[in-house]
């Protein structure tokens, strides 16, 4: 069987390849008989790059949420409260010698900037959020699902050693689902945005 070609994402005249998630965490598909109204799906059929250009629409707004919310919002409030050790030591135990305080956005920190979006050609009414680096996906998949971390005995001295409880045998990091429950949060907005661009590049298109 032939590999699958690559998605290429086009932005600041630069090309990333973008890693959807096949899991379900950030492969959200609009379906334009589920979320339009008949009006606007006859302007798609007359004019089938409005419809390219509504799939946009979604796309952009959608991934400026999903940066937002990775900085704070509503979103979190679903999402266990980061660790004493991980809020006062961000970068590590062993690599950060003192103490500080981070916000939010060190949840995800840096991984915020790899967020994008995939609009699939025509025919196809589909449009995907994922990551624009094979690195930032795996991380961003492992923070989203959750995982855990051996505990080693020189963990457990660096543990004594800045002040905390010795820990167990493993540390748990909870799940902080981020894409699919920003897309839900935002669904309605995106929804409008989208039957808007849709009425504005058909307007255009028949006036030419």
């Amino acid at each position: 069987m032939a590999a699958s070609k690559p998605m290429i994402v086009r932005s600041k005249g630069r090309s990333y390849r973008f890693y959807p998630d096949r899991g379900g965490l950030f492969n959200m598909t609009v379906s334009v008989d589920e979320y339009a109204s008949e009006t606007v799906r006859l302007m798609a059929k007359q004019v089938p790059k409005s419809m390219h250009s509504g799939l946009r629409k979604i796309g952009y707004l959608g991934m400026r949420h999903i940066k937002k919310d990775a900085k704070g919002g509503s979103i979190q409030s679903g999402w266990k409260k980061r660790s004493l050790v991980t809020r006062r030591f961000p970068k590590g135990l062993r690599a950060q010698k003192k103490p500080r305080n981070e916000g939010p956005a060190a949840n995800f920190g840096g991984l915020i900037q790899a967020v994008g979006y995939y609009r699939h050609p025509l025919p196809r009414q589909k449009v995907e959020f994922g990551f624009l680096s094979n690195t930032a996906y795996r991380l961003a998949t492992r923070l989203q699902r959750g995982f855990s971390i051996p505990v080693s005995k020189k963990m457990r001295q660096l543990f004594v050693i800045r002040g905390f409880k010795r820990p167990r045998s493993a540390i748990a990091v909870p799940g902080r689902n981020l894409v699919t429950p920003s897309y839900a949060a935002h669904k309605s907005e995106l929804m409008a945005a989208f039957e808007q661009e849709v009425r504005t590049t058909f307007r255009k298109a028949i006036k030419k």
